[in-house]
């Protein structure tokens, strides 16, 4: 009940551009406190280019994931203002925002007692069809396995199903990543969404989804070397600021954190 009676986060009216392929994210001196007082963000400010494909990395508890849930509008900061295409994100119809946005949390879920295809439609069109799904599944490298079970496309996620099969860890996140990709975006957030995929399938993969996401704006949380350096700029985030910002390379020269 509690939850329930929640006060809905306010509504702007105005609409994304939908007729540009990403958009631009800007945070002027932003700040978040949760109810226990934790400062998880003090006075973070960045500017993301419509297009741009940025990394963000940092320890476990630095503040990543809260920034992300500004960014998403999942929170709203304590201080300061968040931008998005130049329009206070508070003067942003949520609907319109939410759904020129695609987002894989760390927390994903996949629905065991569904088909393959059933996961990965869910809360999208009832018209997806098959080609499309198989573009995306193809995108993560999942196809051939798809393919190959006896039920493909209508395959539950439970062996205890007579046509039910299970998946790797790996294969899971990949299905996961697959499903973000299926939905209409122009910002793709990825939030840890290669911890149970080898790094070798990773790099193959991240180049396929960055083909697919060329351009959209782009914002990864990862801990892996190999996907960060695939970035165009990255944020170094430490004790809920950004202590330095760049490309690979710069960064490294810098010899920095």
């Amino acid at each position: 009940r509690e939850v329930m009676e929640m006060p809905e986060m306010p509504n702007g009216t105005k609409q994304i551009d939908t007729s540009l392929p990403g958009i631009a994210i800007k945070l002027d001196h932003v700040s978040l406190k949760y109810q226990n007082k934790t400062v998880a963000l003090n006075d973070v400010s960045l500017d993301i280019k419509a297009g741009q494909k940025v990394a963000i990395v940092g320890e476990n508890g630095a503040g990543k994931t809260s920034l992300l849930r500004l960014i998403t509008r999942q929170y709203e900061p304590t201080s300061g203002e968040i931008y998005i295409d130049n329009a206070k994100i508070g003067d942003i119809d949520n609907n319109s925002l939410y759904d020129n946005m695609s987002v894989l949390s760390q927390d994903y879920f996949l629905f065991n007692q569904l088909t393959i295809k059933e996961n990965l439609s869910v809360a999208l069109s009832d018209k997806m069809t098959d080609r499309e799904v198989y573009s995306a599944l193809r995108t993560v490298h999942l196809y051939d396995k798809v393919t190959s079970l006896k039920g493909k496309l209508k395959t539950r996620l439970d062996k205890s199903f007579d046509d039910g099969a299970d998946l790797s860890g790996g294969q899971s996140q990949r299905l996961s990543i697959a499903r973000t990709l299926l939905k209409s975006f122009k910002l793709l957030v990825l939030d840890e969404p290669t911890s149970a995929i080898d790094a070798k399938a990773e790099r193959n993969m991240f180049n396929s989804i960055m083909e697919r996401a060329a351009d959209a704006t782009v914002i990864i949380v990862s801990h892996r070397f190999s996907t960060v350096r695939k970035a165009d700029y990255i944020y170094v985030v430490d004790g809920g600021k950004i202590i330095e910002q760049g490309s690979h390379n710069s960064l490294l020269a810098k010899n920095g954190h």
